[in-house]
């Protein structure tokens, strides 16, 4: 199923109006159950939805590593199921992120962070033909690009990257993650999760995002719509 679609609208001219046709992202649902128990639905574009359950697993704290991730089942037509098995073999519980170790920003210079920011921001496929999409990508610390995804929700998109980095047996503890969207409390938390200990974004991040960060030991770096990098770190 294609990320996207077309719907009729108006162009409202200054004097005229005319029909016309645009894009706009498709949306789907997801549920995920693990051992018959039904944990989340997600709201989400469609494609990659193994890496979105396997991701939102692991970022939410119900696995901590790729070996309790035993197989993930997809069945439906337009909307999803995913089960997921999962190791040990009972209903999953959520846990809390634990503080990891601050990366040094000398191993990873401005010109890595502006190279990461300007490919993420400028190769979203969905986002560039619809305006209607988040991005999340993950690069090395040459400013290669190892992983990006793309969806409707800002989470579902750092869900989608990590889970595919995770199904390919990948660590993300000593890579760059960058977003189009704002770092949140909820963000931070999922990040430090997953083991990502440094996340570039492009818009401020919030002040209980911050606290938490310098608490868990993330880094956050900010580029300004001028290009100017600052960074949040304890």
């Amino acid at each position: 199923m294609n990320e996207w679609t077309e719907a009729p609208a108006i162009s409202l001219g200054a004097v005229d109006q005319e029909a016309v046709r645009l894009a706009v992202p498709r949306e789907i649902t997801v549920t995920l159950t693990a051992h018959g128990a039904e944990l989340r639905r997600f709201t989400c574009s469609p494609g990659n939805e193994s890496g979105l359950v396997a991701g939102h697993l692991l970022t939410m704290g119900f696995i901590k590593r790729r070996s309790g991730l035993v197989r993930l089942d997809v069945t439906g037509g337009p909307d999803r199921l995913v089960d997921a098995v999962l190791h040990p073999p009972e209903r999953p519980v959520a846990s809390q992120p634990r503080p990891q170790s601050a990366v040094s920003l000398a191993a990873v210079g401005p010109g890595v962070l502006h190279r990461a920011a300007d490919i993420t921001y400028s190769w979203g496929e969905l986002y560039n033909l619809t305006r209607g999409a988040h991005a999340a990508a993950l690069f090395d610390e040459t400013g290669t690009m190892v992983e990006m995804a793309e969806d409707i929700g800002r989470y579902n998109a750092v869900d989608k990257v990590v889970g595919a980095r995770l199904l390919r047996r990948g660590s993300v503890d000593c890579l760059l993650l960058v977003v189009t969207c704002r770092v949140s409390l909820e963000m931070v938390e999922k990040v430090v999760r997953a083991g990502v200990p440094l996340v570039l974004t492009k818009a401020a991040p919030t002040d209980r995002a911050l606290a938490a960060a310098a608490e868990l030991g993330l880094t956050i770096v900010h580029r300004d719509a001028q290009r100017r990098l600052y960074a949040f770190s304890r």
